[in-house]
């Protein structure tokens, strides 16, 4: 009952006393404005807890098993630019139809934030285990990507019994409404969860938002209270009014300054059926006929008592008559009107009741979590409803009731008036509840969020032409699994063989997985019998991967890693004209020594008269003599240095040019580059018509790296060109360029010459020509934007692998046609996965590569090249050629002198007067014969093999010592006895022997 000064309830009708018409009804619209706007929400904490025993719910174990289901949501995944509060509002509304209750618990450690996604069932006809598989696959279907753990009734049990043992409490009534209309991308949404969970963190709480939905029945009833009530309402809201003089006074008190519990006893005995329908709603089961039911006096009464009933008027013999409009009926019209519209809403996203609970030990942790949630929910409609905030700590009547609904997951229930029971929840639209609980936006400590960019769900491709099907496996390549939005899938991707002889690029960064890219590509032409060169600059790791199969070839710049490779770069097949041949080793050239002025047209003319030195003949492109022989970088130095030195070019420019281009051929003529670059050439067929692999890793001069890389290319051009016997044929080969940044440089980023510009254009063309011949090209490199543009234009597959540096993601980017958000994707791709295009593909496609099925051992070179010791060398060719003097048993073989030979560093002329030695001592049985006047050239000889320069034998002849002679022979050679160095020593100091070399 309330104050008896202003009025007495009987028979559930108000009497007012001494209260003017004009505050009566002010009275009673604050009731209805009391009721409609749910103020009693802001005095929750004046009301008593029901006991928790009333809500009939079964044993904690049996409720959990029956009728609760709960997820741990441990990753959360979004597209780029998709509205996700849409999309949660989606998620939850799948729930609308049953009679239930969706939840979201946060619960931080003050460290990390756990998030969890529940469901509650409140109906008996409807399986929970239906209820959690339709929110989850739900989710799963919305959100693909997202990660989801079910916890068992333990895990739940366990969070049920934390709840159940903390002291304070904070209760949140809000209507959740966005900030702005404006659709918002997740960088710019400011109302998601992950606020909260920073701005918490260092505190320990627990949060949890409940939300029951109602039926439509509910929404049915509540919006014909509503109509009734806005009917009766609009009677009153423009009266006539009669100037009168009255003389009165009276003693009244507002609504407004009641308290709770005199205004929940005036609502309960006086408010009409709405205030039933509206607050009623909130509840389900007993609890809602209970509400309903028991809130008394009916709506027609109330309105008839808000017309005036009582007038003390003096009149004159004049009066004046009035229309006046009650500003404050039009108001709740208004009011009474926007709630009708959200009953349309109600009707097509469903009727929620929802409230947030925050739990702490501490209370200002639950209080602060509380105030944030609010302040994070609340937008430009909120006020339809009050937005209140509610505290309880454990010395409050009935607390452990209250925390025993919050670990169970259901509302608190609270005595409103009399028997009237009603909760903190407000009503909201399911559009609402995408925004009340929709999961972080962005990644807090606990729970990672990632926003994937969206590329194809599968492989299609264009089918502008009919094709022909096969089922023939040897025409696709296996690569791994479509990986959609943080998730890999059952879809397979395979590579067109055909489409890899229109070449491929692979790029990635370190640890990208790269590697196991390419080994995975590999692998599978082996199986498909389709042969691969690897030109590796770096690592040197595939000779361990396959290098030990049976198939394969092994060949290195380092004999003992495996055999050693030969070229002869001035070697070319017989279809290719000279000329022709060497346009193309000056463009190599070009490509790996910087170059300028008239270097070009001198290295050019040097190698044309290199030819013509040994025997060729330019025009004709025909060798003039028995055995065809090639020029090798030694007779180049020379014809470059007889060029330089013929021309009228200053002292330092001749010096600038001998730097330039005579230093760095006679480079390749010393230390392991005179066995690297020899007249012999390693077989063809080896290099390219079988498995082979070339670790050039140990070679340390990037310029030289750059050479093998660009002749090999050149060289298996001009092969393919003479093997040929059709155009444009299927795969055949495959050629991997690792680090292909060495060879084909982009010119324009590094601010190379124009010239370096062109030859890499050439070399580009060559690859981009050569497929007509079935050969496919893989180019490999850690950063596209330092290989030529034209050679990633030219690739019709590319396969990019995580790429964190802008530029690189841009270059490669362009040349697949990826929108902005699928380039920035790049720069977040996990290990092994890759963006992958084929040329005929409609989309690109996020990828998880297969691992590779292929072991990983040591190479272990069986054949090793032996590089003979100079000193032991020396000894077997001079006792070869002075077999008259230094007579032997056993006959050297011929093996054996010839990597003797090949171990000196001997002048080109001698060399091949040595083989001719080599050849006559073999042929007579490890004889030779010299007469008398070949005894000079025997000198010249062994004073080259001795290494001995015309200015230190001068100086041992002149000194009339033999011993300084005799001590010299002895430490260039190795085992030879006195008496044998003494015919050494004799042979070089005979007569003509200083006019000799």
């Amino acid at each position: 009952m309330i104050n008896n000064e202003l009025m007495q309830a009987q028979g559930g009708e108000l009497v007012y006393q001494d209260l003017s018409p004009a505050e009566q009804l002010d009275v009673k619209l604050d009731i209805i404005d009391e009721t409609i706007r749910r103020r009693e929400l802001s005095r929750l904490t004046e009301m008593e807890i029901v006991p928790f025993e009333n809500l009939g719910l079964p044993a904690l174990e049996e409720d959990f098993i029956n009728n609760v289901r709960l997820y741990k949501i441990t990753e959360m995944v979004y597209k780029k630019g998709e509205p996700v509060t849409d999309k949660f509002t989606t998620v939850f509304n799948t729930l609308q139809t049953y009679k239930s209750s969706v939840f979201v618990v946060i619960d931080s450690n003050g460290k990390q934030t756990n998030f969890y996604l529940g469901v509650r069932s409140n109906g008996d006809n409807r399986s929970t285990v239906t209820l959690g598989d339709t929110l989850k696959n739900t989710l799963v279907g919305h959100f693909p990507g997202v990660k989801i753990e079910n916890e068992d009734r333990s895990k739940i049990a366990a969070l049920s019994s934390r709840i159940a043992k903390q002291h304070n409490v904070a209760s949140v009534s809000v209507v959740g409404n966005k900030k702005n209309d404006k659709e918002q991308g997740n960088e710019q949404f400011v109302q998601g969860l992950e606020k909260l969970a920073l701005a918490m963190h260092g505190r320990q709480f627990t949060g949890i938002i409940v939300a029951q939905n109602s039926s439509s029945d509910e929404i049915q009833r509540v919006r014909k209270s509503y109509q009734r009530l806005y009917t009766e309402l609009s009677q009153l809201q423009k009266v006539q009014l009669n100037d009168s003089i009255s003389n009165s006074e009276s003693k009244s008190k507002s609504f407004s300054e009641m308290n709770g519990k005199q205004k929940a006893a005036m609502i309960a005995g006086t408010t009409s059926g709405v205030i039933g329908a509206v607050v009623g709603s909130a509840f389900a089961g007993p609890v809602g006929a209970m509400v309903g039911g028991q809130i008394g006096g009916t709506l027609g009464g109330l309105l008839q008592s808000l017309a005036p009933n009582a007038q003390v008027t003096e009149s004159s013999s004049s009066s004046v008559t009035k229309t006046a409009e009650n500003k404050a009926i039009t108001d709740m019209l208004q009011l009474i009107d926007s709630q009708l519209k959200r009953t349309n809403e109600f009707d097509s996203y469903g009727m929620w009741n929802i409230a947030g609970y925050f739990i702490s030990d501490d209370m200002s942790a639950a209080e602060i979590a509380a105030s944030n949630y609010r302040s994070l929910m609340n937008g430009e409609n909120s006020g339809r409803e009050v937005s209140a905030i509610n505290s309880w700590r454990s010395n409050f009547n009935n607390f452990g009731d209250l925390t025993q609904y919050l670990s169970r997951f259901v509302h608190p229930q609270f005595v409103y008036g009399g028997n009237v029971l009603t909760n903190a929840s407000t009503a909201v639209s399911g559009k609402e509840l995408g925004l009340q609980l929709g999961m972080p936006r962005n990644t807090v400590p606990g729970m990672p969020v990632i926003e994937h960019a969206e590329f194809g769900k599968e492989v299609n491709s264009y089918q502008l032409f009919p094709k022909k099907s096969s089922d023939n496996p040897k025409e696709r390549i296996t690569l791994g699994k479509v990986f959609d939005l943080g998730q890999i899938t059952y879809k397979t991707v395979e590579l067109d063989n055909k489409s890899l002889n229109m070449h491929t690029l692979i790029t990635g960064s370190t640890g990208s997985g790269k590697s196991n890219t390419v080994y995975q590509l590999l692998n599978e032409l082996h199986h498909d019998e389709i042969p691969f060169l690897v030109v590796e600059p770096a690592k040197g790791e595939y000779k361990d991967v396959f290098g030990n199969w049976d198939d394969v070839n092994v060949y290195s710049t380092n004999p003992n890693i495996a055999p050693l490779i030969n070229l002869n770069p001035f070697k070319f097949p017989e279809s290719i004209h000279v000329l022709e041949h060497v346009d193309g080793l000056v463009e190599i050239f070009s490509v790996c020594w910087p170059m300028y002025d008239a270097m070009p047209a001198f290295f050019k003319e040097a190698i044309l008269k290199s030819y013509e030195e040994v025997g060729w003949d330019l025009g004709s492109s025909t060798f003039e003599g028995d055995e065809v022989e090639y020029p090798d970088f030694e007779i180049l130095a020379e014809q470059l240095e007889k060029l330089i030195d013929e021309t009228d070019y200053s002292a330092e420019v001749k010096g600038n040019y001998t730097g330039a281009l005579t230093t760095r051929v006679k480079s390749l003529t010393v230390g392991l580059n005179k066995f690297i670059f020899t007249n012999e050439q390693t077989s063809y067929e080896k290099l390219f018509d079988e498995n082979c692999i070339l670790d050039i890793s140990r070679v340390k001069s990037s310029e030289t790296k750059a050479l093998i890389m660009g002749l090999m290319v050149y060289i298996l051009n001009e092969y393919r060109v003479d093997q040929k016997s059709e155009n444009n044929v299927g795969l055949k080969h495959v050629t991997v360029l690792e680090e292909a940044h060495n060879l084909l440089k982009n010119t324009s980023a590094g601010g190379e010459s124009d010239l370096i510009g062109k030859s890499v254009e050439m070399l580009t063309n060559t690859i981009a020509e050569i497929r007509t011949y079935g050969e496919g090209f893989i180019i490999v490199d850690q950063s596209p934007s330092s290989v030529d543009i034209a050679a990633i234009k030219n690739t019709n597959t590319k396969i990019v692998l995580r790429t964190p540096e802008a530029n690189d993601r841009e270059a490669v980017g362009r040349s697949m046609g990826l929108t902005p958000d699928q380039v920035n994707e790049i720069a977040k791709l996990p290990s092994g996965v890759a963006v992958v295009y084929q040329n005929d593909w409609i989309s690109p496609v996020l990828t998880m590569v297969d691992k590779a099925n292929v072991k990983v051992s040591p190479y272990i070179n069986e054949n090793p090249t032996v590089i003979r010791p100079i000193r032991e060398s020396r000894t077997e060719i001079i006792k070869a050629i002075m077999e008259p003097w230094l007579q032997h048993d056993d006959q050297i073989k011929h093996e054996e002198l010839i990597s003797a030979l090949n171990s000196l560093e001997v002048s080109r002329v001698n060399r091949k007067l040595l083989s001719i030695m080599i050849a006559t001592y073999t042929n007579h049985q490890g004889h030779i014969i010299w007469d008398e006047s070949s005894i000079p050239t025997l000198q010249n000889l062994l004073i080259d093999i001795l290494s001995l320069s015309k200015t230190t034998f001068d100086g041992f002849v002149d000194s009339g010592n033999p011993d300084t002679l005799r001590a010299f022979v002895q430490k260039k050679t190795k085992g030879i006895m006195k008496e044998q160095i003494d015919e050494i020593c004799s042979v070089l100091t005979m007569e003509g022997a200083k006019d000799g070399n």
